[in-house]
């Protein structure tokens, strides 16, 4: 993405910043996300194979 010409240097960079940050924050949250499914389905997994290991 190219600076607009309204934007001068220092708040573009400012801006590029705050972007980085940003995408950063949101790949930390998809990474939670991933481990909370991937924990629930474990836990699901377990909880089905103990009811049917007592069927």
């Amino acid at each position: 993405m190219k600076r607009p010409p309204h934007v001068n240097a220092t708040e573009w960079a400012e801006d590029q910043q705050r972007r980085a940050e940003l995408d950063d924050l949101m790949a930390q949250v998809a990474d939670q996300e991933a481990q909370m499914e991937h924990d629930l389905i474990a836990t699901h997994d377990e909880y089905e194979l103990g009811f049917s290991q007592e069927s």
